[in-house]
């Protein structure tokens, strides 16, 4: 992750059996208070600790009011999907703190380190992440390709050419669209001297780990949609890399990007006094609430309290920590939905700085930061889309109820609607409906809810990406 300093380059923009519906009042409290380069890659897309052998009860979205009685026929219970389940099983503690301990071990990672040295350096690191991804390829069986996007950049009067690594898996249905997960491999070094050490164990050697581990998993089986798996350079002096992959390929060849996944920095437990936190993990997105970044780290904690629970996703009410930046910003400030995924606490003498070293990687939390990047990835790429039309009818008949109506999908064994309070940052009470293209409640009104958005359950039990809130006004 970056912050700011007078040498950038560029200066980053600020920033779920039973009563299914509600969500722990303490994650409300915390909620509130808390790519001038030439294209070498293909042509754009067509479009170890276990998992706990009883699931904690989930609860979803963030509720200031007593929720209302649910209608007749509505569920309380969350769905469940044995597809994502399995997915999660095959994460591997040990991979994630190979793929950590192998970068950690290249000394250092700044932009002006050597590029040559085999055993050291930015180059070394760049060469290690790529020989990875292709080692996927074979069990992909075709559909998985990867490449490289060089660019140039010069950082202290040295010039030097560096690369973002791409990973690209190629969904099965058209109109899809695409999803991104990134993370960036450069490790901060605010010095002239491109020998100095920079470790980057946490930031962000656990970031690609989660990213390798995920394209593991994902490359072994098709999806709806297509997947990419970017490692960015240049991260740390201005988000380089991340702005050159959006102008010169994203914007270049219109990719129609749904939903981008920013891991940065997700497997640190403690902070500077002592103090742990094992038990949540931050969602940083965009300053304004009803933009399509707010929306997703909204949909992000919504499916990741679903299908993987013991890792309390906060959603944050800004677009970073004050002062600093991810390359979700990037991305945001291009129209497109993106989110930061970041561990709940950290320590200040430990960033940025030499002192970012493995004995402060807990492999447990990592495992568990992966496992909830991957449940979200699996829905929003293996969900059905979500039903379109979403309006609201008064009852003649009956003035005090609404209806809720939407245009049926395909395949659906159900939905999942969500609804937000006024000006709160997380969803604050859901509804489990079957396959059906409408409901009456008494609920959809404006003073109670501001928002609702609807997601598609299939008939493996696989919540999908969520529509795009349809307001509730008079």
């Amino acid at each position: 992750m970056g912050r700011m300093n007078a040498q950038d380059t560029q200066t980053p923009q600020p920033t779920r059996r039973r009563r299914w519906f509600l969500l722990i009042l303490a994650l409300l409290t915390l909620s509130l208070s808390a790519l001038a380069c030439n294209l070498t890659g293909p042509p754009p897309p067509t479009v170890p600790p276990r998992l706990p052998t009883s699931t904690p009860q989930a609860t979803i979205g963030i509720s200031t009011q007593v929720p209302l009685a649910v209608p007749a026929g509505v569920g309380e219970e969350a769905p469940t999907a044995p597809g994502i389940d399995a997915l999660l099983r095959q994460i591997d503690a040990n991979r994630l703190m190979q793929h950590v301990q192998a970068l950690y071990g290249f000394q250092t990672r700044f932009i002006n380190s050597t590029q040559t040295d085999p055993a050291r350096g930015i180059g070394a690191a760049r060469q290690y992440i790529y020989n990875t991804f292709v080692s996927y390829t074979a069990q992909a069986e075709g559909r998985m390709n990867v490449w490289e996007q060089p660019f140039t950049i010069t950082w202290e009067d040295v010039q030097t050419l560096q690369h973002n690594i791409i990973c690209t898996l190629q969904g099965t249905e058209s109109g899809a669209g695409v999803i991104l997960v990134v993370a960036h491999y450069d490790a901060a070094a605010y010095d002239t001297d491109p020998t100095i050490y920079a470790p980057g164990a946490d930031d962000n050697g656990t970031g690609i780990a989660a990213i390798l581990e995920m394209a593991r998993i994902m490359s072994q089986t098709p999806h709806r949609a297509t997947i990419m798996f970017v490692a960015f350079s240049a991260e740390e002096i201005g988000r380089v890399g991340s702005i050159r992959f959006v102008d010169e390929y994203l914007r270049r060849y219109q990719i129609d990007v749904r939903a981008v996944l920013n891991l940065d920095t997700i497997g640190n437990v403690s902070g500077p006094n002592g103090q742990i936190n094992d038990r949540q993990i931050r969602v940083f997105s965009d300053e304004d609430n009803l933009s399509p970044s707010r929306q997703l780290s909204r949909t992000f904690q919504l499916i990741a309290t679903t299908y993987m629970p013991d890792l309390q996703v906060v959603v944050q009410p800004a677009a970073d920590r004050e002062g600093r930046w991810g390359d979700h910003m990037t991305f945001t400030s291009q129209g497109y939905p993106a989110i930061r995924l970041i561990e709940a606490i950290q320590d200040p003498n430990r960033q940025n700085n030499s002192q970012d070293t493995i004995e402060y990687v807990s492999p447990e939390y990592l495992t568990r930061a992966t496992r909830v990047s991957l449940a979200v990835l699996a829905a929003l790429a293996d969900g059905l889309q979500p039903p379109e039309n979403i309006s609201i009818r008064t009852n003649s008949s009956d003035p005090d109820s609404h209806t809720l109506v939407w245009s049926p999908v395909e395949g659906a064994a159900g939905y999942v609607i969500a609804l937000r309070q006024p000006g709160a940052a997380a969803y604050s009470q859901v509804l489990n409906v079957g396959p059906v293209n409408s409901l009456t409640w008494s609920g959809f009104k404006p003073d109670r809810f501001e928002a609702v958005a609807i997601a598609t359950i299939d008939d493996a039990g696989r919540m999908g990406p969520f529509s795009a809130e349809y307001m509730l006004t008079e």
